[in-house]
């Protein structure tokens, strides 16, 4: 049977029927031209059509509701009782469960709560006469869940329009104590009754669903739209539940009525509707929702409930975490502490949390319209101290000594005084700069504090570079709270606020290392408004970087309207065949069907395609309503999207990649890693978050039993290789070991996607005991037109091995590496020199099935390095001679070498571990020319780069870290 609403303009626009039997009939009455008739008749109407039954009632109602939904100030229907007969529609629809199972009836509760809704929005006086005509008690009904969410939606929308006047809270009042529970409850429970009976039903079981069907067409206006705009619709309509039942509540709170405001408070309950606002966010099209945090500001303006957000730390760290946002919510989240902090019985329990996030703060100028509000907050917070000395609390002494003794000091200097300190400054903040390029992080930190130190308080645009640039060290050394701090301090000093692109994107890095996607996602958003507008001009096109779209992505997949909803459904109640358990209630007594099934996967990409769209034309709007819950150690796992097994992961590249592939902005991610190597885990390898297996993979049995578990890895990246005298016993050992991983993995994990294998400059030259009697490749290298060597090499035997074994997995992609000398971090390399990773390789679909030259992209001779070494280990540099063998000279120097590390307390190692002589002196027997090109990665789209130097001094500094070398 088609929906209603698509029937119901072809029958209005009928001629009246001269044969119509039914006096009562809603369409001939409306046509009627005489208005007193017209009026007599649809009062009559009104009164009478409750009381029997026909199939076009539903056809009137949904006529109705275009009719109040285009014209909701006309009051033509509110005078003649049609609030009296959607009342009634209501109740029967509640008292008889057969009539509204019976036609299309289904429908009419919910046209009825909407009616009510559409002509009580903007009139008072419509809203008295509803309230008068016994509405309040139906919609309640409603509003506890007696029919579906479709009919809650409604139903608080209507309640919320009468309780926003004055002239008829009274009357919803009467019922204070079930519409505030109710609303709570809706509030804190629709989105995962929306996930559960909608979003998470397949497309084909919607169909032969009726209440969801049902529910389906209200979305949809009846249209054949797919599942995608339907759920992007329900998303959208969740939203607008919560935000309603929001509003219903901040309606009551507005009056502060004591039993409604300890009922939202909920002290008895370890206020956890109060944590339950601070998740709750308003939606796309409610632009004008208090949403969880204007309802929580609402309610600190009485003095019950300021007591009672007080005594919940994590309620007064969510304002905190809100006035550090770049969110349009930001200034309630500052007015919200600040109320706290000017009243004298909560100040003392939420200073100590918040003085050090509004220490970033009390630089704030002009503000949302609001004039010196950084005085504001330093005001709050300082003024029940009489002197410096009183002040005990770190936080509040750099806000005295930033705004009391700094800008007195400063005040009585001279300009030449003010402007020899900011010379100062300046020639610090270049030797920062230096230090900083050099990869000397901690040192460049150093002097741009200096120059803070010494940089005018009035010169806030320096100020601005010097806080980002501090900020972006603390990033490298993965101090998240303060790169987050300094970048809210950078960005207060803005004008306007929030306008500087380079803090807002590293504070969108930091608050994703943090888990904090939410306020990650809005950072990431308005850098991109404002990196775009700077670059593109105010009316151009706004041009997204890549690495921009990649975070956005990766958190609006994190902070979803129903991602706790689906966790939820996920792991609760999972038999072991991984479907869910659920019920089937009869639908013909009315009961719902609730049968619950596997989540669908294209219900997210549909609303994230959306969303995304969204973001740039809404850009740092307040609409962001996705709830989101970073997870305990004792909840709900990560999911990962990517399964990397590493096999070498105490190489260099491996270690390498264990380092890196876990990290929260890896491409692909997020990563879980297993590690395989021969010997036992070493310490400085310990501290990366991977699975670590010691296997010896050359051995083909424990090969087997140890890596055929690993079912869920999807990418290999296989970086390792075994070391003999000869190239014949080179590649039967190498071979052997790639086969064994391999012939393991690939038929035993169904979602492998790509391998990655490490080969090497040798396949263009020949391997060393081929140099000067077969002639190389003519340098520079190109992947494309060089064949193969006629010599035997084990780089050719591994990639035949490859190739060979991908043929056993139908779309089983892959691709060959090939580095010239790596230098980086690992005593157990063979090639203890940095590396190029092939994370890009792995997920970037341009670099399937295809090899890659390596190198870092600059050009450097062997002995440019040496003054550079010598300066890292302060020895005096000596000319290298000619025919010098490395190998021979420190073939007795074991016991030289073990002084060493005994006097400066290295971890202990045998010379042999870490440094390979006969490898270095191979390289340095090289005459010829020995590069790479890379133009073949550029035309793919990887366009990585290296400083040797600067890439050479750092793994240098790891090793010291680490105590290998002194």
């Amino acid at each position: 049977m088609t929906a209603p609403h698509l029937k119901t303009k072809y029958l209005r626009e009928e001629e009246e029927d001269p044969t119509c039997s039914n006096p009562c009939c809603f369409f001939c009455t409306m046509k009627q031209s005489d208005p007193t008739i017209r009026s007599s008749r649809l009062a009559k109407c009104f009164k009478e059509m409750p009381l029997f039954d026909d199939e076009e009632h539903v056809l009137v109602l949904s006529g109705l509701w275009n009719i109040a939904m285009t014209h909701p100030d006309d009051p033509e229907f509110p005078s003649l009782g049609i609030f009296e007969c959607m009342a009634n529609f209501i109740n029967k629809a509640l008292a008889n469960p057969d009539w509204l199972l019976k036609d299309q009836n289904i429908y009419i509760p919910y046209y009825a709560a909407h009616i009510i809704g559409s002509y009580t929005m903007n009139k008072p006086e419509f809203a008295e006469k509803a309230a008068k005509s016994g509405v309040i008690p139906p919609l309640l009904d409603l509003l506890r869940g007696k029919l579906t969410w479709v009919e809650q939606r409604v139903a608080v929308r209507a309640l919320g329009h009468l309780a926003s006047y004055d002239r008829t809270i009274e009357y919803v009042a009467k019922f204070e104590t079930q519409v505030v529970e109710s609303s709570m409850n809706l509030a804190s429970t629709c989105l995962d009754v929306v996930y559960t009976n909608l979003i998470r039903i397949k497309s084909e079981e919607r169909k032969s669903r009726r209440l969801v069907k049902y529910q389906c067409d209200l979305l949809t206006r009846g249209a054949i739209v797919g599942v995608e705009m339907e759920n992007r619709k329900a998303e959208e309509w969740a939203s607008q539940l919560q935000c309603w039942s929001i509003h219903l509540l901040n309606c009551f709170a507005m009056k502060k009525l004591p039993k409604s405001v300890s009922l939202i408070c909920n002290k008895d309950n370890n206020f956890s509707f109060l944590k339950d606002l601070c998740s709750m966010w308003g939606g796309l099209i409610n632009k004008s929702s208090p949403a969880g945090f204007g309802l929580i500001r609402i309610l600190c303006y009485s003095k019950t409930a300021r007591r009672s957000v007080a005594e919940s730390k994590q309620v007064v760290q969510s304002l905190c975490n809100l006035s550090r946002s770049s969110d349009d919510w930001q200034y309630i989240g500052i007015d919200c502490l600040l109320l706290l902090l000017q009243d004298p019985e909560t100040k003392s329990k939420v200073i100590g949390i918040a003085a050090p996030f509004l220490v970033d703060l009390v630089e704030i100028r002009a503000f949302r319209g609001r004039t010196r509000v950084g005085d504001s907050i330093a005001r709050s917070l300082l003024y029940t101290y009489k002197s410096k000395s009183n002040v005990k609390d770190e936080a509040l002494m750099k806000i005295w000594d930033l705004k009391i003794e700094r800008k007195s000091r400063e005040g009585s200097m001279s300009s030449e005084e003010l402007k020899q300190r900011w010379v100062s400054a300046e020639l610090l903040k270049q030797q920062g700069n230096e230090r900083f390029w050099f990869g000397e992080v901690e040192a460049a930190m150093a002097k741009y504090t200096d120059a803070l130190d010494l940089c005018p308080l009035k010169m806030r645009k320096e100020r601005v570079v010097l806080y980002s640039n501090r900020a972006q060290c603390h990033l490298l050394v993965r101090n998240a709270d303060a790169a987050i701090s300094d970048c809210t301090r950078a960005l207060s000093l803005c004008d306007p606020v929030n306008s500087h692109a380079k803090s807002l994107w590293r504070r969108s890095q930091a608050y994703d290392m943090n888990g904090m996607a939410r306020e990650s996602l809005m950072d990431c958003i308005v850098f991109v408004d404002v990196n775009g507008r700077m670059k593109s001009g105010k009316d151009a096109r706004i041009k997204v970087p890549y690495y921009a779209a990649r975070m956005i992505s990766k958190q609006m997949s994190a902070t979803w309207l129903f991602s706790a909803a689906r966790s939820k459904a996920l792991f609760e109640n999972v038999d072991q065949d991984g479907e869910m358990d659920g019920s089937n209630e009869s639908e013909e007594d009315g009961g719902y069907d609730a049968t619950v099934i596997k989540t669908q996967s294209s219900a997210l990409g549909g609303e994230l395609k959306l969303f995304f769209c969204s973001c740039f034309l809404f850009t740092h709007a307040h609409w962001l309503n996705h709830k989101w819950k970073k997870l305990d150690e004792d909840e709900v796992p990560p999911k990962y999207q990517s399964v990397a097994l590493v096999v070498g992961v105490t190489g260099i590249v491996g270690n390498s990649l264990a380092e890196i592939l876990p990290l929260s902005d890896t491409p692909g991610g997020p990563w879980k890693v297993y590690g395989v190597a021969r010997r036992p885990r070493p310490s400085w390898n310990s501290d990366h978050p991977i699975d670590y297996i010691q296997c010896d993979v050359l051995n083909t049995q424990e090969a087997q039993s140890k890596l055929s578990p690993l079912r869920d890895t999807t990418h290999i990246f296989y970086v390792t290789w075994a070391s003999h005298p000869t190239e014949a016993e080179n590649i039967q050992a190498n071979s052997l070991m790639l086969k064994n991983v391999l012939q393991s993995v690939i038929p035993n994990a169904p979602n492998l996607q790509h391998i990655c294998l490490q080969t090497g400059l040798k396949h263009y030259i020949g391997p060393f005991e081929s140099l000067g009697k077969i002639k190389p490749h003519d340098s520079p290298f190109c992947e494309r037109d060089m064949p193969r060597l006629s010599t035997p090499n084990f780089y050719y035997a591994q990639e035949d091995i490859l190739l060979d074994e991908i043929k056993r997995k139908e779309g089983l992609t892959w691709s060959v590496h090939r580095p010239g000398t790596i230098f980086g971090f690992s005593p157990y390399s063979l090639m203890n020199m940095v590396g190029t990773l092939w994370i890009w390789a792995a997920v970037d679909p341009h670099a399937k099935n295809e090899a890659f030259n390596c190198s870092n992209g600059d050009v450097f001779k062997w002995k440019q390095l040496w003054k550079v070494l010598g300066e890292q280990f302060d020895v005096e540099c000596a000319e290298f001679e000619e025919g010098l063998s490395l190998q021979e000279m420190m073939k007795d120097k074991g016991g030289v070498w073990d002084e060493i590390v005994r006097e400066n307390e290295l971890c202990p190692c045998k010379l042999e571990e870490i440094g390979f002589w006969w490898f270095v002196d191979a390289i340095f027997s090289i005459n010829e020319p020995f590069l790479a090109s890379m133009n073949k990665s550029k035309e793919h789209g990887f366009l990585g780069f290296r400083n040797t130097t600067n890439a050479f001094v750092s793994w240098i500094d790891k090793y010291k870290a680490y105590k290998i070398v002194p």
